[in-house]
């Protein structure tokens, strides 16, 4: 066995997750050679490579087989992770003869889903090994967070289960939360009395590094925010990349 030193570049792991209508799946399409495999109906209005609707696991499978397999293909987007999830739950029932994913009781059936979501991060590691970056699209919502000796809050996260959402993020190498601009002012009410009002914006940022707010990471040690645009990412990490001697 030899040893092996300094960094070994390989292709890249991504999640990026956001509330409903943010842009995701475009911000994906811009990635070059994208390839989806459509897990949600969600990719009428944009101009991309693409499977058919996936309506089991199976599916997904050959789905991503294809994309490994096409010169052409950079980039397989799994769009979306969260809808993946439920395709795995889907097909447990179905298999089990089952009512719903609970019906075994005491987790048995979150556990054995996580057995599966394990397998298909095991099959994109394969993609990952066939040369293709990998983006995994999810939506996300809030969560309260208890906090033990603390005040409880609440944070943003991706929406998958709880078993499921910390081994999909380590997973991945980053996770990308984007999210619109959001200020706060301050309006007088007299009396001595104010109120605190949230304006939004129209713009929309990329948030690389985690904050009480949201989780996110990355690996190459990227901004805290970034614009909202798959150039802005490519060309972020490229840059670091380079300054590491990569």
């Amino acid at each position: 066995m030899e040893l092996i030193r300094g960094r070994t570049p390989r292709p890249q792991k991504v999640m990026l997750y956001a509330s409903h209508g943010e842009g995701k799946s475009t911000w994906a399409s811009q990635a070059p050679g994208a390839g989806f495999v459509q897990t949600e109906d969600g990719l009428s209005f944009i101009d991309c490579v693409k499977t058919p609707l996936c309506k089991s696991m199976a599916d997904v499978y050959e789905g991503i087989e294809i994309f490994n397999q096409d010169s052409e293909t950079r980039w397989i987007v799994i769009d979306s992770i969260d809808w993946a999830q439920n395709l795995v739950w889907q097909d447990l029932v179905k298999r089990h003869n089952w009512e719903s994913i609970e019906t075994p009781g005491y987790g048995k059936g979150f556990t054995l889903a996580l057995e599966e979501v394990q397998k298909l991060l095991t099959v994109l590691d394969g993609s990952i090994a066939c040369g293709k970056n990998v983006i995994l699209i999810g939506h996300a919502h809030v969560r309260a967070v208890n906090n033990p000796g603390e005040e409880s809050y609440d944070r943003w996260e991706p929406k998958l289960h709880k078993l499921v959402n910390p081994v999909v993020q380590e997973w991945c190498d980053h996770v990308l939360f984007a999210t619109r601009k959001t200020m706060v002012k301050k309006e007088d009410q007299g009396f001595g009395k104010t109120r605190k009002i949230a304006t939004g914006s129209s713009e929309t940022v990329l948030k690389c590094t985690p904050k009480p707010t949201h989780e996110a990471k990355n690996r190459a040690g990227l901004p805290d925010e970034l614009p909202f645009s798959f150039s802005a990412f490519r060309d972020a990490l490229a840059s670091k990349l380079q300054k590491e001697g990569k």
